[in-house]
């Protein structure tokens, strides 16, 4: 019988959190849905990291001001500043202590030195990177290239049914946080599961008394590296959407 696929989307973020690559982990098929607004303050350009001190500050790569209306797709990167250095730099002094400083410079190095001049590609770049490390083999697709009819496309929670009924998928999956978008009828009408996935934290030695939790997968590799990070992949559970009590 043929294996019906189990589909994911998810906007191109920078070095996401872990909830991301469980996501990942969890599907066949994930796309990076870079033909949507670019919303300022997102995750789409930026990600948290430790600071030398205490708490958390944010990792970010600039980017020339554009319309409102720009797609992330064509958001352009501002190379004009070193934003490069100034990520390593904050990395080194953060995280020089780390158990696994070391090799996960060096990833981070061959990732920022991706050349192009849109933040969705060198996202797209940086994912696939990152999967590759942990041995993840969702297949991914960007959807800006992906050739998808969004004539039936009105609102948020449409991009799944479209895309998913477009590619033949079997199962939607999501971030339980978002969970009020999407309606489980719907997506039975079109011949797909819906279903959400939750993270369980899992509390790890960052070095200090408080932990802050949800950062950049980057703190998660520089203090478990890449076998503690394939382990919490499966700190998560999936929940079938006609389960979950309204």
């Amino acid at each position: 019988m043929r294996h019906s696929p189990v589909l994911a989307i998810m906007q191109p973020y920078f070095f996401p959190y872990l909830g991301y690559w469980q996501l990942i982990a969890a599907s066949d098929i994930f796309v990076l849905n870079d033909d949507v607004q670019y919303i300022r303050h997102g995750w789409i350009n930026r990600n948290r990291i430790l600071r030398p001190d205490n708490g958390w500050t944010y990792m970010v790569v600039p980017l020339h001001r554009s319309a409102c209306d720009t797609r992330i797709r064509d958001m352009r990167i501002d190379d004009s500043q070193p934003w490069r250095e100034r990520i390593r730099g904050q990395l080194a002094a953060a995280y020089r202590k780390a158990p696994h400083f070391r090799l996960v410079m060096e990833l981070v190095d061959t990732a920022l030195d991706t050349r192009t001049s849109h933040i969705a590609d060198l996202n797209a770049a940086i994912i696939g990177l990152v999967c590759h490390e942990l041995g993840l083999s969702a297949r991914l697709r960007v959807q800006s290239s992906g050739g998808f009819d969004y004539t039936n496309i009105r609102e948020a929670g449409d991009w799944s049914l479209e895309v998913g009924h477009q590619i033949g998928a079997g199962t939607y999956i999501n971030p339980i946080g978002g969970a009020a978008l999407y309606r489980a009828d719907r997506f039975q009408a079109r011949n797909m599961e819906l279903n959400f996935l939750k993270m369980d934290e899992r509390v790890y030695d960052q070095q200090r008394a408080d932990f802050e939790s949800s950062l950049s997968i980057i703190d998660v590799l520089m203090f478990t590296g890449i076998d503690g990070v394939k382990e919490r992949l499966k700190a998560c559970q999936i929940i079938q959407a006609q389960n979950m009590i309204s």
